[in-house]
């Protein structure tokens, strides 16, 4: 067996065995599956065409917010891992203070509850041309601020899409899990609204969660694409029993989309 079919088995099982097996342990009581990504994005903050996130697991949080999520494997050289993520929030007022937050937790499965060097905060602020990036990392009691890996793809504007019809914002980013952390991470979604008597602070799993990656959610990875019907509606509650039960009894007979670099 050639070495490189040998490292693609290798990051694959790495990617999808613990899921399977059965001894994956969340951060928290929240899971959202990964998905191997079918469609290619195009970065530019919002949903260029009815079915560009089909291919992503949709999560809903708070009571106007939602994200989706999956990753790409990348074959050539070099083996790469990607993760794809949009976020969208039924806001449509722009004001200064609105902001996103990512957490990644790089040392799953975490027991920590204060920002440690294996953890990631990613803010941007404000919207469309305005928006501005920051990255933090945890230094064992705060955030500090670092460098954004420059790999690091994000866009932030205003549209529609199937989620809502409504006009309103949205932040697609990328990175690349090769350079910060194993297959498998803890993950914290948030989106903060400032306008006055909007929706304030909402997050997944939990906006106290924050500084506490013990208490992000786990994103678990299936081989397979995302199965018929759990792409269609944010509004459904998926449960990470049902998630994970979907992706070990749906038929296997689909592969990962490769793409070469």
């Amino acid at each position: 067996m050639k070495k490189s079919a040998i490292l693609v088995f290798i990051l694959v099982a790495a990617l999808v065995l613990p899921t399977f097996i059965g001894i994956v342990k969340a951060e928290s009581t929240t899971q959202n599956m990964a998905y191997p990504i079918q469609t290619t994005k195009t970065w530019d903050g919002k949903w260029t065409s009815p079915t560009e996130w089909l291919d992503a697991m949709p999560s809903n949080f708070g009571t106007n917010a939602a994200f989706r999520q999956g990753y790409e494997f990348i074959s050539g050289d070099t083996f790469v891992i990607l993760e794809d993520i949009i976020i969208e929030t039924w806001d449509n007022t722009n004001d200064a203070g609105d902001y996103y937050q990512i957490g990644i937790d790089c040392a799953f499965p975490s027991t920590d509850t204060a920002p440690q060097a294996t953890q990631y905060m990613i803010n941007v602020t404000g919207h469309g041309s305005s928006a501005a990036l920051s990255w933090f990392r945890g230094n064992g009691a705060t955030w500090i601020a670092t460098t954004a890996p420059t790999t690091f793809k994000w866009n932030e504007t205003s549209g529609t899409s199937p989620t809502t019809a409504t006009t309103h914002y949205s932040l697609e980013l990328q990175f690349d899990k090769t350079t910060l952390t194993q297959p498998e991470i803890g993950l914290y979604i948030a989106y903060y609204d400032a306008h006055a008597g909007g929706y304030g602070l909402q997050a997944w799993p939990a906006a106290s969660a924050k500084n506490a990656a013990a208490n992000w959610g786990d994103i678990p990875y299936s081989m397979d694409p995302i199965p018929e019907g759990f792409n269609i509606g944010i509004i459904l509650a998926l449960t990470s029993v049902a998630v994970i039960a979907g992706a070990v009894v749906i038929k296997r007979t689909a592969i990962p989309k490769y793409v070469t670099a």
